[in-house]
C-alpha cells in the first residue's frame, strides 16, 4: 500500500471514530444528569482512559461479561484503568 493509501485509511478511521463517538454522546446526554464530553484519541484504550482520568470526575469502563466465576474477573483494560486512574473508576458489565 502506498503512503497515500495509508493516510486515506487513517483519515477514514478517524471519521468513523468521530461518527461512533457522536452517536454514543447523543445517547449518553439523553440519559445523563451531568455534563457528558467525548474526545477521539489515538492510543490504547487503557492509556487513553488513564490520561482522561486526570481531568475527569469519573471514568466508566466495561468489564467482560463472560458469566459464572469468570465474570468476577476484570478484563485487562478495566483492571489497568482501575489501578492507575487518578479519579474514581466505575466498572460495569
Amino acid at each position: 500500500m502506498t503512503a497515500d493509501g495509508v493516510s486515506r485509511g487513517a483519515d477514514i478511521a478517524r471519521v468513523d471514530a468521530a461518527i461512533v463517538m457522536e452517536c454514543a454522546l447523543e445517547l449518553a446526554r439523553e440519559r445523563a444528569v451531568g455534563d457528558v464530553q467525548g474526545r477521539v484519541v489515538e492510543a490504547s484504550a487503557a492509556e487513553a482512559l488513564i490520561d482522561a482520568s486526570d481531568t475527569a470526575d469519573l471514568v466508566v469502563v466495561g468489564s467482560r461479561g463472560i458469566g459464572g466465576f469468570r465474570s468476577m474477573l476484570l478484563g485487562s483494560v478495566a483492571l489497568t484503568v482501575a489501578v492507575h486512574a487518578t479519579c474514581p473508576v466505575a466498572v460495569i458489565r
